[in-house]
């Protein structure tokens, strides 16, 4: 797809780091170019086997290159890559969004929603709790 998804890790309103280590672990392995992302961390192309893949942006303090604040993914798709997001959320504990007209949000943990308190366009956002990678791909398709 070619609009932008984000996954971000936010508590009590505030964004938190991802651990760039949890980031790589899923995603360094599709690589397309990893020597260029190796010398900046801020972009990556990956391809997987079924021929989805994903443009990830990662943003991050260039003080501190081992935590990223958030992520967005761009022309995006296939199941292996879905998988691959839904992979990441549990293990930070991190929603996934996009602009939307209604705003939504996906999340892997039921604690996650306490966490998004104080953040006015995720208290009005609708949080759907997902199991899988598929479910991802079918909250984007119905959005």
């Amino acid at each position: 797809m070619s609009f932008d998804i984000f996954l971000a890790c936010l508590r009590s309103g505030k964004e938190e780091p991802i651990p760039r280590d949890l980031f790589e672990s899923i995603f360094l392995p599709h690589a397309t170019h990893p020597e260029p992302y190796k010398k900046d961390p801020g972009y990556m192309t990956v391809e997987h086997p079924d021929s989805g893949g994903a443009c990830i942006y990662c943003s991050y303090d260039e003080e501190d290159r081992t935590h990223w604040s958030h992520m967005m993914f761009n022309h995006f798709g296939g199941d292996a890559f879905y998988a691959d997001m839904y992979n990441l959320a549990p293990l930070t504990r991190s929603i996934i969004f996009w602009p939307t007209n209604k705003p939504l949000y996906l999340y892997t943990d039921l604690s996650v929603p306490a966490e998004l308190k104080g953040i006015e366009y995720f208290e009005e956002a609708r949080g759907v709790l997902i199991l899988s990678g598929a479910e991802i791909e079918e909250a984007i398709a119905s959005s």
